[in-house]
């Protein structure tokens, strides 16, 4: 009787957890997509190299595009293209080399990406930015429609990307933070 007991709470939490586990599983190999760590990459002085890990958690092969784009923040605080850098800021877009700048990752496989700066020596001391932008591509269908069904049909692909900060800092850079008409609680 002593056995009896003692193997039902653990029955009975396995067939819990297996059912839990068989319920989540599918939805999560449904949402898929990419994975990218770190979140972003800073460079001093002495860093040569750094690395992004690019994953691919769906259950399809999926392709990536990766390019230097720069991005600015608006007084309101959204984030929007930028062309030409404000008063006080430096791109780092001409400085970076990044490598591979297209892949194709297999499901659940994992693509290193390597970033390298390329500051040249007389560049004025200072903070340089820019963002890697992770792209999913779609991979073209290389099966023949020829001799199937006559049916129309629409196939939906989303465009996913990610754009992480890349910072470059040279020397001692010169920051200054004013606030000018500051919003205070009242107590």
């Amino acid at each position: 009787m002593f056995y009896s007991h003692v193997l039902r709470i653990p029955l009975f939490c396995l067939v819990l957890a297996v059912g839990i586990f068989s319920c989540v599983h599918p939805v999560r190999a449904q949402e898929g997509g990419m994975l990218i760590t770190p979140q972003r990459l800073v460079f001093d002085d002495h860093k040569r190299t750094e690395t992004f890990i690019l994953a691919n958690k769906s259950s399809t092969a999926k392709r990536y595009r990766i390019s230097i784009i720069n991005r600015a923040m608006e007084e309101d605080g959204h984030i929007v293209d930028a062309t030409k850098p404000a008063a006080g800021e430096n791109f780092a877009d001409q400085y970076l080399r990044v490598a591979p700048r297209s892949v194709t990752i297999e499901p659940l496989q994992t693509q290193i990406v390597r970033v390298t700066p390329r500051l040249p020596g007389d560049a004025k001391d200072g903070e340089y930015r820019s963002h890697i932008l992770f792209e999913e591509v779609a991979i073209p269908n290389t099966q023949s429609t020829e001799g199937t069904s006559k049916q129309a049909g629409i196939t939906v692909h989303t465009k996913v990307g990610f754009a992480l900060p890349v910072i470059l800092r040279k020397g001692n850079p010169d920051a200054h933070i004013t606030m000018e008409n500051p919003l205070t609680c009242p107590q």
